[in-house]
């Protein structure tokens, strides 16, 4: 029975990172075909200074971004804690059963595939359509668009659909003001493996009290 389930963990995990992967191949694909081409926001290897500030600025706000809402976690809203347990019930089963390698892996490919088409070719589109490099009111809508949009694809509820919009935002601002789009990737996979990786821990403890019980 171990070896099943380890097996279904597996499969979910490839499956769920493979899913993460596949936003940025449309991205890509979509950008050859219509653009404009997500890689342009992407630093050469040869352009060590942006490369390093991607690393950099992404890893500081995604830091960041995760100690708050472990903060706002703390407090007394009930909205909140609900979404907290609802996420934490629904992804028990299949985070206990991950690596901390696993989900750093899946944390790289989601910041990788959602920035990539939400950032890369949603955002970047809707600037270029919109010509926001001469008018920042474009600019400003075009980063509500793709955030919107981005809070859609999380549709778990009205609150996540909301703080995942907002998450939108941060990331699409980063993008917009330092061109960089690496800095919106390690920002969303620093972000998302600070998050998995206590939910991660705090699992296992709660399943080792239970079992200690």
């Amino acid at each position: 029975m171990a070896g099943a389930s380890d097996g279904e963990s597996q499969n979910q995990f490839v499956l769920a990172a493979f899913a993460e992967i596949s936003f940025g191949l449309l991205a890509i694909v979509l950008g050859w075909m219509f653009g404009p081409d997500p890689h342009e926001g992407i630093p050469s290897l040869s352009d060590s200074f942006r490369l390093l500030e991607g690393i950099v600025l992404g890893t500081c706000l995604g830091a960041v971004l995760a100690a708050c809402v472990f903060a706002l976690a703390r407090l007394p809203f009930r909205g909140l804690r609900d979404l907290q347990e609802m996420m934490e019930s629904r992804l028990r089963d299949f985070l206990i059963r991950l690596t901390p390698v696993e989900l750093v892996v899946l944390s790289l490919a989601a910041g990788f595939g959602e920035e990539f088409l939400f950032r890369g070719w949603v955002q970047q589109g809707l600037f270029s359509l919109m010509g926001a490099e001469k008018s920042i009111i474009w600019g400003v809508v075009g980063l509500l668009i793709a955030s919107i949009l981005f809070g859609l694809a999380h549709p778990i509820s009205p609150l996540y659909v909301l703080l995942a919009t907002l998450m939108g935002l941060i990331f699409g601002g980063l993008y917009w003001v330092t061109g960089n789009l690496l800095a919106a990737i390690v920002a969303h996979a620093v972000y998302d493996a600070v998050i998995l990786l206590k939910w991660n821990r705090d699992t296992r403890n709660a399943s080792l009290l239970r079992n200690d019980g």
